[in-house]
């Protein structure tokens, strides 16, 4: 009888545990939701820092004024990150006036912020930078190559982690056109109040040494 009784307070304490971190991620519609999506939400709560621009430590991801939060990992020298600049500045302006937040992580330590600047302007980005030297925020998503994205929605944590669209097939071999354009269809879908389930897509893209 102890032992059941004590196997009934761990179940009860696991739900406990996952109440709360619900409630701390906020008040948004739940959706439908399968058990990854379940583990990802509970991650949020596990802040990673990144630095700003200024050196200055953020953790992130913050739902400061947003519901939603997407962070595209990119780097200088990724050829593959800066053709997709064009698209991804669509996407920002589109976007953007509809309350969902942007952020670029360029995640290369040697990358310093006076080169982030100079290709900030290069591509005219509009979306925000931070720097990830430690790749905290590159483990916490599990990120892999530049470009690849990560969107959070507040009470779901995240919702998807993977390519921008389909146009590349693999490095240095794509399409003229995407025929699928994930991350615009991801955020819709949240615009429509369908939080989606987690989706992670094969990104195509420079790969991201995180010294493992």
């Amino acid at each position: 009888m102890v032992k059941k009784h004590m196997r009934s307070i761990q179940k009860l304490s696991s739900c406990v545990l996952l109440v709360v971190t619900v409630a701390f991620l906020g008040s948004c519609d739940k959706g439908d939701g399968d058990h990854e999506a379940l583990v990802r939400s509970q991650q949020v709560a596990t802040i990673a820092r990144v630095k700003n621009l200024a050196g200055q430590g953020v953790d992130v991801p913050t739902f400061s004024e947003s519901d939603t939060a997407v962070f595209v990992f990119s780097r200088i020298d990724c050829p593959i990150s800066n053709r997709y600049a064009v698209e991804l500045n669509r996407i920002v302006r589109e976007f953007s006036t509809k309350g969902i937040e942007f952020t670029l992580v360029y995640v290369d330590p040697d990358e310093s912020a006076e080169a982030i600047r100079k290709h900030l302007a290069e591509y005219s980005h509009l979306a925000r930078a931070y720097r990830d030297p430690e790749h905290n925020l590159v483990k916490l998503v599990g990120a892999t190559v530049t470009p690849e994205v990560a969107v959070f929605c507040r009470n779901r944590g995240m919702v998807y982690r993977g390519r921008i669209d389909d146009q590349y097939v693999d490095f240095g071999k794509q399409r003229a056109q995407p025929n699928q354009r994930d991350l615009r269809e991801t955020l819709t879908q949240i615009l429509a109040k369908k939080i989606p389930k987690f989706r992670s897509t094969k990104a195509i893209g420079c790969y991201i040494d995180t010294g493992k």
